[in-house]
């Protein structure tokens, strides 16, 4: 926690430096209402929680003194902001919105290319970046954000998230409630989840550690990997109905496992089946233990399976 807080400290200290021109604006505000910014140029987007009564918005940009490309759309404390390059005729590049709202907020980000952080939020966060890291740290209202290329942190997620990228690794520190986690290409590491399961990468592998009162909320977990492993940690009290699947390659190592704490039946297919041109076989595992209630599913391709129990 400590470390992305100096993170963020750091971020706001270098970029102080690195932008040319800066535009600061405040609009009276308060808790429960909206921001949303769109950034159809591109640009980097930080929001941090505060426990002041407005709004304050700072732009930093390369270009020109006094550009006027933000538009500002303010009625009753909620604010929408967007960029407006038409009408501009110099250059404006590392485009940067630092913005300051009351704590209770709901935010909806979008930005045609750059990073995203928030920070101290009680609200929904929604949005996406068209390419660029995303961070979350203690938002306590339901997550939703997508970046079409590149990492996802999640510090504290205190209802939730729902987090996709198309090509990078998948960080959730702490969560409760549920996570949805998706990347078409990298790892995904969920280090403590406090309710329901869902992660999918098309190639890497997953780490899950699910966490809490066992008879609170919903605890089903699926978690699919094209090419990597996968490693689950269950509480040793959770009521589970197993759906393993773990599929080779004949052209692989051959030497995939499943490895688990739990009283799982294992079968592993005889012949190869020619399909998709590979020839592959399948191990399968399933079983209930303390009655079956929360479905668990697990399938990789070339990768072991593991599931711990605590």
């Amino acid at each position: 926690m400590k470390s992305l807080t100096v993170l963020f400290s750091l971020l706001i200290l270098l970029y102080s430096f690195a932008f040319a021109e800066k535009i600061e604006k405040e609009f009276v505000s308060e808790n429960g209402k909206s921001l949303t910014v769109d950034i159809n140029s591109g640009g980097d987007i930080q929001v941090e929680g505060w426990d002041e009564g407005k709004i304050k918005v700072v732009v930093e940009y390369d270009g020109p003194e006094n550009a006027g490309f933000v538009d500002y759309d303010y009625a009753s404390g909620d604010l929408d902001i967007s960029v407006n390059m038409a009408n501009i005729s110099d250059r404006i590049d590392d485009v940067r919105f630092v913005i300051n709202v009351p704590y209770k907020f709901n935010i909806e980000l979008q930005t045609m290319g750059g990073d995203v952080s928030v920070r101290n939020i009680q609200g929904e966060i929604s949005g996406k970046t068209m390419g660029g890291d995303l961070a979350f740290d203690k938002i306590n209202g339901v997550i939703n954000m997508t970046t079409m290329g590149g990492d996802i942190e999640v510090d504290e997620a205190a209802d939730g998230a729902v987090v996709s990228t198309m090509g990078g690794d998948i960080t959730v520190k702490k969560a409760n409630k549920f996570i949805k986690a998706k990347t078409m290409g990298g790892d995904i590491e969920l280090m403590a989840v406090d309710g329901s399961i869902k992660a999918s990468t098309m190639g890497g592998d997953i780490e899950a550690v699910m966490v809490g009162d066992v008879n609170k909320g919903k605890r089903d977990v699926n978690l699919s990997s094209m090419d990597g492993d996968i490693e689950l940690t269950l509480p040793k009290e959770l009521s589970i109905a197993f759906d393993i699947r773990l599929t080779y390659t004949k052209n692989s190592s051959r030497n995939y496992k499943i490895d688990a704490d739990f009283p799982i039946e294992i079968k592993e297919s005889k012949d190869w089946v020619y399909g998709n041109g590979h020839a592959k076989k399948v191990i399968e595992g399933s079983g209930e233990v303390n009655g079956g209630k929360n479905r668990v599913k697990i399938s990789t391709t070339n990768g072991n399976i593991t599931i711990h129990a605590e």
